[in-house]
């Protein structure tokens, strides 16, 4: 049964980005072999936030993916012609993760960021499951990983796995 992943990268206070979007705290860890190969091969569709997309974009990545995926965004870009592989859409969540899961088939679907997706599917329940890469820095602000709710949203630990680097997989099973 695929399930809806959250896979992320927080610092050690839980920042996924310092101010104005600042990724380049990652850099240093772009070589660590932390099992995004087999992860990134469970998985058969992407659901990528505007920002999230915008600061991949920005830093020449493009689109990094090498699945179907989704911008959630009210108003498409301009500049960015719509690909085969990536669709623009302001669709309801429930909707969307029904199609992305039609379209990942046997395989997961994962909700790339930003921290304001994130807040949303959790509110909405649609996530099934939380990967969260603690990375050995500390950033002091930023945007944070979790933002506000409305309710409280428990987890069950699955497992941990810790790297020689300094990183830390959490995996959480989100309960409904």
């Amino acid at each position: 049964m695929h399930q809806v992943v959250v896979y992320i990268a927080a610092s050690v206070d839980g920042y996924i980005a310092g101010e104005d979007d600042d990724i380049s705290w990652l850099k240093p860890f772009e070589g660590v072999d932390y099992g995004y190969d087999t992860f990134i091969d469970s998985i058969g569709a992407v659901i990528v936030g505007r920002r999230t997309y915008d600061v991949g974009i920005g830093a020449g990545w493009g689109w990094p993916y090498p699945v179907p995926g989704y911008v959630l965004t009210s108003r498409r870009p301009e500049d960015r012609p719509e690909q085969a592989d990536i669709t623009f859409t302001d669709r309801p969540l429930p909707e969307l993760v029904a199609e992305a899961k039609r379209i990942a088939g046997d395989k997961d679907v994962w909700v790339v960021g930003g921290a304001g997706v994130v807040r949303d599917f959790l509110a909405a329940g649609l996530v099934d499951q939380l990967r969260i890469w603690v990375i050995p820095v500390m950033l002091g602000n930023g945007i944070r990983l979790f933002q506000p709710v409305d309710r409280p949203t428990t987890v069950s630990l699955e497992r941990v796995n810790q790297r020689p680097e300094g990183m830390v997989e959490l995996a959480y099973a989100v309960q409904r």
